[in-house]
């Protein structure tokens, strides 16, 4: 019998401590799923943002007709935009408003409507030291000019 309480004891010092490193493991583990879902919610952000600076470059570029410009076709007023103005347009736009890292990629025109697909780069703010991320993030955005 004393050599079972013995037996017994000695499993239960060797036990002793074993739920620290199980709690270190689980700890590391929910602080790393912790910072994926920062992350995500960043990059989340981080696009809707280039998205709203690509909506409002677009706008931008779709108001850049003048009054004289507007033709009247069977009563009913026509714009035609220019190219070169809703590039202008545009990338001023960007350039005042948006982060240096948003490009201009390309402007479509076509009459009285404007294609514009802007490019940016996200960039990983915490856990970047462990995990250097960078993703490319691209939004195409269209606006029609309206005659009011």
């Amino acid at each position: 019998m004393n050599k079972l309480r013995a037996l017994q004891r000695l499993v239960a010092r060797s036990e002793r401590g074993s739920i620290t490193p199980l709690a270190i493991i689980y700890a590391v583990i929910a602080l790393a799923a912790a910072l994926l879902l920062f992350a995500a919610a960043d990059l989340y952000l981080e696009r809707k943002q280039l998205y709203t600076h690509a909506d409002a470059a677009a706008l931008a570029a779709a108001n850049t007709f003048e009054l004289s410009e507007v033709a009247a076709e069977d009563g009913t007023p026509r714009i035609q935009l220019d190219q070169a103005e809703a590039t202008e347009a545009a990338e001023a736009y960007l350039a005042a408003h948006g982060s240096s890292e948003l490009m201009l990629v390309n402007v479509t025109v076509d009459e009285d409507r404007v294609t514009i697909y802007v490019e940016g780069r996200w960039q990983a703010q915490i856990g970047g030291m462990f995990f250097p991320v960078s993703v490319p993030l691209g939004v195409e955005v269209s606006a029609q000019a309206l005659f009011q």
